[in-house]
């Protein structure tokens, strides 16, 4: 089908939604700096998020990482979205065949930028399948580059293995299943692991970024990196 006849079709059909920005690719992966306050020393934030993650809520995801970081700018990838099975088939692709994606690529030269400029550690972010787009990306980065990144994973769909990076930590809640989809990296990590019950106010599926189960934890590591 002609590229600008299957254009015309979904905006017809989708004009003005969520939907004609995914089927025309409108909200590609690309990087995406929030703030001009960097850390006078040279440190960064960075983050990368999961599947079904649009730019905008990227964007609201990384205003709280900026937040509790007392202002301070973070570096997004915002990893594209075309809907679920697209999503879920790229991401089963990165899992199992520690793919080179695009969101891969990406996140590597972004922290290939700022490591070659500072001599101070990266705080990195990620959830889901940002997980898996972080393992892979380390796993193709200089061993004495990637050894100033600090991960903190929330509802990993990946680990990320000691030797990776400087130092990691997985946070899982008992109600996700998506942390289990990577059994082998889950058993090789058991010790970087830590297992969250639950907040009242978490939805019933507790996997999104921004639940409230992640939210103290999230504020720790980052006023940690932060002072």
């Amino acid at each position: 089908m002609d590229k600008e006849f299957k254009k015309n079709i979904v905006n017809f059909f989708f004009e003005g939604t969520q939907t004609q920005k995914i089927l025309n690719n409108e909200d590609p992966s690309r990087k995406i700096n929030l703030g001009s306050n960097d850390f006078a020393d040279g440190r960064n934030i960075g983050a990368v998020f999961g599947i079904n993650t649009t730019s905008q809520e990227a964007i609201e995801y990384g205003k709280i990482i900026s937040n509790y970081s007392g202002g301070k700018s973070v570096h997004l990838l915002h990893n594209e979205t075309r809907g679920g099975f697209w999503d879920v088939s790229r991401a089963g692709y990165e899992l199992s065949s520690h793919g080179e994606t695009k969101s891969v690529k990406m996140q590597r030269e972004i922290w290939i930028d700022y490591l070659s400029k500072s001599d101070k550690n990266y705080l990195h972010i990620c959830q889901s399948e940002g997980a898996i787009i972080t393992r892979n990306a380390l796993e193709g980065t200089d061993p004495d580059l990637r050894n100033r990144i600090d991960v903190l994973a929330f509802a990993p769909a990946a680990y990320i293995d000691k030797d990776l990076c400087h130092s990691r930590i997985h946070y899982i809640s008992r109600r996700d299943f998506v942390p289990y989809l990577d059994p082998m990296g889950y058993n090789r990590n058991i010790d970087s692991i830590v297992r969250i019950r639950p907040s009242p106010n978490a939805k019933f599926h507790d996997h999104n970024f921004n639940s409230p189960s992640y939210d103290s934890f999230l504020l720790e590591q980052i006023k940690n990196y932060a002072q």
